[in-house]
């Protein structure tokens, strides 16, 4: 079984980024750190689970067009460490009108919206540990 955990840090305005304290992913249980999302395979995670996680990212954090963001992406086989990278990330966003299916709005108003990755992007310079 493989564990996928994707966890990102946006950049203050002086270009340091938040990291709650010295932290690091293995420390932090899931709930612990409102800004990880993880998904569970039975195979490794191909690029499409890969891209699908980020971008449910993007999307429920409502991270805006044109943000710099880092990226940890810690991929665990059997609880073990199976590989670690991190990334300096641009993202270009375009939003549709579309409520975010991540949610379940029930009568409240939807406030966070579908990315449209047909028109959305990414610059990535990977940062290898």
């Amino acid at each position: 079984m493989f564990k996928t955990t994707c966890t990102y840090h946006e950049a203050y305005d002086d270009g340091s980024f938040d990291f709650y304290g010295s932290e690091t992913l293995k420390e932090l249980s899931d709930y612990e750190h409102p800004r990880t999302y993880f998904i569970n395979t039975e195979k490794e995670p191909t690029s499409k689970e890969l891209d699908d996680l980020f971008w449910q990212m993007v999307e429920i954090e409502c991270i805006a067009d044109g943000k710099l963001i880092l990226i940890e992406q810690l991929i665990e086989k059997d609880d073990e460490c199976h590989d670690y990278d991190q990334a300096f990330v641009k993202v270009h966003v375009e939003r549709t009108e579309e409520p975010s299916s991540f949610i379940d709005w029930g009568t409240k108003t939807p406030n966070i919206f579908k990315v449209n990755r047909n028109k959305s992007s990414y610059d990535i310079e990977f940062q290898k540990c």
